[in-house]
């Protein structure tokens, strides 16, 4: 067989040669909250739900050894490591119901790299479903099991997309189609269990194509449209305090009129960490902050204020921290 006549046998016999992947962040390289949770929810690798349903471990993204990397072809992986396992334990992958939609009444493949130890019953379950967070409607598909073993070994499951009876779809925003890789509900063992895995790629049709590799920062911006992070005011090197600046319109309020860096999926719920007291720019005073919040909130911006006292009207104000960083996070995930 000729090179060229191979090369297009990897092709996909079906959909479009480029956005094949629905899955986002497959590769595991954007972690924009951190590298580690123990917890249960979004807290480590974007875009990846932990689940711990009873269970007691940790959820992080890894680095590849050079051999690994060889093998897999990629360079990070997420860790899903349970030191007391519990049925429905493992992790979730939430997509927007509108970006299944079309693909209904057609088969998914799903492949992915994967190694580390089983649950006590000797197996994972694959469920995916369609979910309406508003009234907790759900439209199950067909769940199927696979086990894995000590070596990074590639795998695929294909299945059809689940019949929505219930849910509504639409451009219904609480709609989702989600995807798990679960301790199984019938296996209540605790045992220890570890799932290392890499590459998904969740795809149109009956067979799984070689995986679609993207520049990260284009990740960043997928992912960005679900959560997005920032150090607004940060401690600068040799002592140097960096601020945001705030237009004082009274006596007592500043405001600043902030852009995310990608419009998000919906309004997104901001969090912010306090400051007990901030320097004005230019001068030593201290101030007692009152308030700091965020208003006129939308999935493309919102307005920072600041409520304190004994400032000038019309000045421009630096909010700057005595030391310490200041980081908003804006939420926007499926629910």
């Amino acid at each position: 067989m000729s090179n060229a006549r191979k090369l297009a046998a990897n092709l996909p016999k079906e959909g479009q040669l480029s956005g094949r992947n629905l899955v986002i962040n497959g590769a595991m390289e954007v972690a924009q909250r951190g590298t580690s949770q123990s917890s249960a929810g979004y807290g480590s690798v974007d875009r990846f739900l932990f689940a711990l349903s009873g269970g007691t471990g940790t959820m992080s993204q890894q680095y590849q050894t050079v051999s690994d990397k060889a093998t897999t072809g990629f360079a990070h992986y997420l860790k899903v490591n349970l030191t007391a396992g519990n049925n429905n334990a493992g992790f979730y992958h939430k997509m927007e119901a509108r970006e299944i939609d079309r693909l209904q009444s057609k088969k998914l493949t799903l492949s992915f790299w994967a190694k580390g130890t089983n649950p006590g019953g000797g197996n994972f379950t694959f469920n995916h479903y369609w979910y309406d967070s508003d009234f907790g409607d759900l439209d199950n598909g067909v769940s199927q099991t696979f086990a894995i073993t000590s070596t990074w070994t590639k795998y695929s499951i294909t299945f059809d997309v689940a019949t929505n009876a219930l849910v509504p779809i639409g451009n219904n925003p609480l709609a989702s189609y989600e995807f798990a890789i679960l301790q199984p509900e019938s296996d209540t063992s605790t045992n220890a269990w570890r799932l290392d895995i890499t590459g998904l790629m969740l795809e149109a049709g009956e067979k799984a194509s070689p995986f679609e590799y993207e520049p990260y920062d284009v990740t960043l911006e997928k992912c960005q449209r679900y959560f997005q992070t920032s150090a607004l005011i940060y401690q600068g090197a040799y002592g140097r305090t960096y601020g945001i600046p705030f237009n004082q319109y009274t006596a007592v309020n500043g405001y600043s009129n902030m852009r995310w860096w990608k419009m998000m999926r919906v309004t997104p719920t901001i969090t912010m960490n306090s400051l007990g007291s901030y320097n004005i720019y230019n001068t030593s005073a201290s101030r007692t902050l009152t308030a700091i919040g965020i208003s006129q909130l939308s999935a493309n911006s919102g307005e920072f204020y600041l409520t304190t006292g004994s400032l000038t009207q019309g000045t421009c104000t630096h909010l700057n921290t005595n030391g310490d960083n200041w980081m908003w996070k804006a939420d926007a995930e499926i629910g």
